[in-house]
C-alpha cells in the first residue's frame, strides 16, 4: 500500500474515534420529557434554546448559564420574582421583553461591583438599566459602578438622580456622560450603638480636580451646577446661594456667560456673575480669612465681581460691577442703580482688600472720572474711601492694613502735608487715614477759608457728639479749631471751616476779650456745679448740651451769647448778610425739631438752603456752602431763576456775597450764577 495513503487512513480513523468519544460525553436529553425539568443538572447542561418553557421550574434554573441571556423565550417567560437571581453582567438590557421595573437593584449593583451600594426609587420615572449604568426617564444617567465609592447610595427622584456619599473625603472624576446630583453633607448625625445620635462636626466633602466641594452639586451634560435655592453648597471655602437661578461652576478663572462662578485656586482669581450670595470661610484661597471673620458678597441680577491677587505684598483687589452688597465685618457697602450707601451692621472681624465699584458699563462709581476713588478694608473693621492713585505701598500693603488707623507712616505724611500747605499747627487725630483724607479735602477749600483754620481735632464717630457738646453733632468749630469725626465728610469740613472763616471778620481785640470772658465764666460754673466731677475733661462742652440740668436758663444763655460773639462777632460781613436775609431766624422751624420746617420738610425755603440754616445767621452761612462742597451746582438753579416757583432773590444775593468775601471760588460762582 502506498505509504501516503496509509497515513491519511490512520488520521481519519483517529478523528472518527474522537468524535464518537465526544458525543458519548454530551448528555442526551429528551426535551419533551417533563421529568427532566425537575433535575438541576438538566438546567446546567442542556441547551436553553430547546427547552419547553411550559415545563421550566424557575427555581432550579442555573442563572450563571450565559446561554440563557441570548434566548428570546427566557425574557418572555421570566417571572417577576426571578429577577433577583439574574446575572446582571449577562443581561441583554435592550431586549424588548426585559421588565426594567422588575430588575433587582441591589443585585444589579453587586454584580456591577458597587459593593454595599443602594438604589432607591422615590418616583416612577420610567428609569432604565444598562450594561454601564442607570438612565433616568428625563435622560439623566449615572455610570455604575463608575468612580463612586463603596457604600454610595443612588436615589432616583422625580427630576434627578441623587448620589449620597458615605465617606468624609474622597477624590472623584465624574464620568463625562453622567447627569447626577451629588449630595455631600457638610455635617452629619451619627447613630450610636445605644440608639442615640451624636453630631459629627467634621465636614463631608469630595475633591474634584483638586477642588473641594461639599453640600449639593449637580452635573448636567458635563457642566457642574449649583441649583437654585440650595444654600448648603460650598466650593473651595466659598458658600454659594442663589435665590434666582442655577449657577454654573467653572475652574478656569475666566469670564463666562449667564449665571456662574469661576475659580482658579493657583492664581487666586475668582469671578462671579448673577451668582447670588457668596459667603467666604476660613479655608478659601482667594482672600485672607481668619476665624470669626465675616465676609459676604451679594452679586445680584446683572451684577458681577472679580477678585484678583496682586504682587508686591499688596492686599487683593475686588471689582464689583452693577448692583450688589458687600458685607465685611461691621462694614456694609450697598450699591443700587449706581447709588452707593454705606452703613455699619453685623459682627466684627473684617477681611483686608481693596474694593472698586463700577456700573454695568464699567464706569467708575466712586469719585469722579478725573479722580476715581476706591474703598480699602483693613483687618481691624475699618473702612476708608481714598483716591485710586493714593500710594498703594502705604495704604494697601498686607502689613499696613493690619490696622490702618494706627499707621504711623500715614499719620506723619498727612501731618507734614497739612503743615506745609496750611496755617494749621495743632493736629490731633485718632485715625491716621482720616487725617490723610482731611489733608486732601482741605485742599479743595477756597484759600481764605482754608487759611482761617489753625487747628484740627479728629475723633471717633461715636465720640463726636460728646466732643461737640450735642448728641446730634457731626462736627463743630471754635476759636479757629475744627472738630470732625473720623469719616471726614467734605460737606461737614467745608461747613465747619466756614464757621472759622466767619470768625476772622471779628475785631481781634474784641475776640480776645470775649475769650477771656468765656474762660472766666466757664471756670466759675464748673466750680459752682462740680462739673469736672460729673463730666470729666469734657466739662467745657456742657454749655452746648441740652441734657445738662445744673445750669439755669440764664446761665446757658449768657454762655451761648459770649460764644456766639467769638464765632461771629460784630462785623460788616454779618451785617450785610443779615440785611439780605431779613428777620427769618427761628421763624417757621418745627417746635419739636431744630432741623425741620414746621411742616416736617427740609428743603430750601425763606432764603435758607435747609431748615437748620434758618436757626441762626452762622448756620445760614455755613449751610449755604454744603451743596457747593458736593459739587451740586444744580441745587441753586430753581432758586435763582425768576421764572421758577422756588425763586427768591436772596439766594443769588447771598451767593454773590459769599464770592465777594472769598467763601466760594470764582469757578464755583460761575457754575452757579454764570460769569460776573
Amino acid at each position: 500500500m502506498n505509504k501516503k495513503l496509509t497515513v491519511i487512513s490512520t488520521f481519519l480513523i483517529i478523528m472518527l474515534v474522537l468524535t464518537v468519544i465526544s458525543h458519548a460525553e454530551d448528555p442526551v436529553f429528551d426535551y419533551a420529557d417533563k421529568s427532566n425539568y425537575q433535575d438541576t443538572d438538566f438546567y446546567s447542561n442542556s441547551d436553553p434554546s430547546q427547552w419547553d418553557w411550559k415545563n421550566v421550574d424557575w427555581e432550579k434554573i442555573d442563572y450563571s448559564n450565559s446561554d440563557l441571556y441570548s434566548n428570546d423565550d427566557f425574557y418572555k417567560k421570566l417571572p417577576w420574582d426571578a429577577y433577583v437571581n439574574l446575572d446582571y453582567n449577562e443581561v441583554d438590557y435592550d431586549h424588548k421583553n426585559l421588565d426594567h421595573d422588575a430588575i433587582d437593584s441591589d443585585k444589579y449593583l453587586a454584580d456591577k461591583g458597587c459593593v454595599s451600594c443602594q438604589i432607591d426609587f422615590h418616583e416612577k420615572t420610567k428609569s432604565s438599566y444598562s450594561e454601564t449604568g442607570i438612565t433616568h426617564g428625563n435622560g439623566d444617567s449615572v455610570t455604575i459602578p463608575g468612580v463612586y465609592p463603596t457604600g454610595t447610595k443612588f436615589t432616583v427622584e422625580k427630576d434627578q438622580i441623587r448620589i449620597n456619599f458615605p465617606t468624609r473625603s474622597t477624590e472623584l472624576e465624574i464620568p463625562e456622560g453622567d447627569d447626577v446630583t451629588l449630595m455631600i453633607a457638610p455635617e452629619t448625625y451619627a447613630a450610636n450603638a445605644d440608639g442615640s445620635f451624636s453630631f459629627d462636626k467634621e465636614p463631608r466633602e469630595v475633591i474634584i480636580d483638586q477642588n473641594t466641594i461639599s453640600g449639593v452639586i449637580q452635573f448636567k451634560d458635563g457642566q457642574m451646577i449649583i441649583k437654585k435655592d440650595d444654600f448648603s453648597t460650598k466650593i473651595n471655602g466659598v458658600q454659594v446661594y442663589s435665590r434666582s437661578s442655577d449657577v454654573n461652576v467653572y475652574f478656569d478663572g475666566e469670564e463666562h456667560l449667564g449665571s456662574y462662578i469661576s475659580m482658579d485656586q493657583e492664581s487666586g482669581t475668582l469671578l462671579a456673575a448673577n451668582a447670588g450670595v457668596l459667603k467666604f470661610q476660613e479655608e478659601n484661597p482667594f482672600l485672607t480669612f481668619e476665624e470669626n471673620d465675616r465676609l459676604e458678597f451679594d452679586v445680584k441680577n446683572s451684577a458681577s465681581i472679580q477678585i484678583s491677587q496682586r504682587e508686591n505684598d499688596l492686599i487683593p483687589i475686588v471689582k464689583m460691577f452693577g448692583n450688589g452688597d458687600v458685607r465685611n465685618g461691621k462694614s456694609n457697602v450697598y450699591v443700587e442703580e449706581s447709588k452707593i450707601k454705606t452703613y455699619g451692621f453685623g459682627s466684627s472681624g473684617s477681611v483686608p482688600f481693596t474694593l472698586q465699584l463700577y456700573d454695568q458699563e464699567e464706569n467708575n462709581l466712586l469719585g469722579t472720572d478725573s479722580s476715581p476713588h476706591q474703598i480699602i478694608f483693613d483687618n481691624s473693621d475699618q473702612t476708608y474711601t481714598l483716591p485710586s492713585n493714593s500710594p498703594s505701598e502705604i495704604f494697601e500693603c498686607v502689613e499696613c492694613t493690619e490696622n490702618l488707623a494706627t499707621n504711623k507712616v500715614v499719620f506723619d505724611m498727612a501731618s507734614t502735608r497739612i503743615r506745609e500747605s496750611t496755617k494749621i499747627e495743632s493736629i490731633e487725630s485718632v485715625d491716621a487715614v482720616s487725617l490723610y483724607i482731611f489733608s486732601q479735602e482741605l485742599d479743595q477749600l477756597p484759600t481764605a477759608v482754608k487759611n482761617s483754620v489753625n487747628g484740627v481735632i479728629i475723633v471717633s464717630e461715636k465720640d463726636i457728639g460728646a466732643s461737640c457738646g450735642s448728641p446730634n453733632a457731626v462736627g463743630c468749630a471754635l476759636g479757629g479749631v475744627i472738630t470732625l469725626s473720623a469719616d471726614v465728610d467734605p460737606n461737614t469740613l467745608y461747613h465747619e471751616a466756614v464757621h472759622t472763616y466767619v470768625g476772622t471778620f471779628n475785631d481781634e481785640s474784641n475776640g480776645q476779650e470775649n475769650l477771656m470772658k468765656l474762660g472766666v465764666l466757664g471756670l466759675e460754673l464748673k466750680n459752682k456745679y462740680d462739673l469736672q466731677e460729673k463730666y470729666g475733661d469734657e466739662w467745657t462742652t456742657f454749655m452746648f448740651n441740652e441734657e445738662v440740668t445744673e445750669l439755669t436758663d440764664e446761665e446757658k444763655e449768657e454762655f451761648a451769647g459770649i460764644r456766639d460773639k467769638i464765632i461771629h462777632g460784630e462785623n460788616t460781613f454779618i451785617d450785610e448778610w443779615e440785611e439780605i436775609a431779613g428777620d427769618i431766624y427761628g421763624e417757621g422751624i418745627s417746635s419739636t425739631s431744630n432741623v425741620l420746617w414746621d411742616d416736617d420738610s427740609d428743603g430750601p425755603k425763606n432764603g435758607c438752603t435747609r431748615a437748620y440754616g434758618c436757626t441762626k445767621v452762622g448756620e445760614d452761612i455755613a449751610t449755604f456752602v454744603e451743596p457747593i462742597a458736593d459739587k451740586d451746582y444744580d441745587f441753586f438753579a430753581p432758586l435763582i431763576n425768576p421764572d421758577s416757583k422756588q425763586y427768591d432773590p436772596r439766594y443769588e444775593q447771598k451767593i454773590n456775597l459769599l464770592w465777594e468775601h472769598g467763601f466760594i471760588t470764582t469757578e464755583d460762582h460761575k457754575k452757579i450764577v454764570g460769569a460776573p
